[in-house]
């Protein structure tokens, strides 16, 4: 169960993911624009890559209770 508790931990917001910021035009040209939205589009990737890794600890550690509660089970 302190698995489950570890990769559970931290804030429970439901916050998701943000979107990317598009770029406001006349501001600083085409290319600065560019280099906005790649940018933005860039921190939203890591935002869904630390997303998919706590979801992959998540389903490590119900699975590792599972196969506890499984190999309990046989013995009794």
């Amino acid at each position: 169960m302190s698995s489950v508790r570890k990769a559970l931990s931290g804030k429970s917001h439901s916050g998701g993911l943000s979107m990317p910021k598009l770029p406001k035009p006349g501001r600083s040209g085409m290319k600065g624009g560019m280099r906005s939205l790649s940018h933005n589009v860039n921190e939203a990737a890591k935002q869904a890559d630390k997303i998919g890794q706590r979801v992959s600890s998540v389903a490590n550690a119900v699975q590792t209770v599972s196969e506890t509660a499984d190999k309990a089970v046989k013995k009794a």
